[in-house]
Parts: structure tokens; C-alpha cells; sequence
């Protein structure tokens, strides 16, 4: 006998529900330990650019940073 569909497969349907369910969960879990990961890496990488600004960076930019400081240095030497 022919039966509508919802009904015929309403314990796969339900099944089928339970599994998204938990698969969505897991993605959530995923997301959120992922997230976790990046900001306290970025964190220690705060703290640590606390104690040393070049952290990271290129022997360019802290030459640059220093010829900037010698710049300003000589201009408050030449202000009238």
C-alpha cells in the first residue's frame, strides 16, 4: 500500500536529523578549538613583541625604525 513519504521514512528522516545534529556540533567544537588556537598564539605573540618589538620582523624594518629615531633625534636638535 502506498504510503506518503514522511511517513514511510519517518524513522530514517528522524535518524538522519540525529546525525546532522551531531555533525554540526562537531563542526562547532572544531571552530571554536581552531579560534582558541589562533588568539592565544596571538597573545603570545603580544607579550612577547612587549619584550622585543623586532620580534618577527625584518633587519629592513628595524633599520628603518632606527634611522627614523635618529631622524627625529637631529630634527629636535635643529628646532629653534
Amino acid at each position: 500500500m502506498w504510503k506518503p513519504f514522511k511517513l514511510q521514512f519517518s524513522e530514517l528522516l528522524e535518524h538522519l536529523q540525529i546525525h546532522k545534529d551531531l555533525l554540526h556540533l562537531e563542526l562547532t567544537v572544531a571552530s571554536t578549538e581552531e579560534a582558541v588556537k589562533f588568539y592565544r598564539e596571538v597573545e603570545e605573540r603580544l607579550e612577547a613583541s612587549e619584550v622585543n618589538p623586532f620580534l618577527g620582523r625584518s633587519d629592513r624594518a628595524r633599520s628603518a625604525y632606527e634611522s627614523g629615531g635618529e631622524w627625529l633625534r637631529y630634527a629636535k636638535a635643529v628646532t629653534f
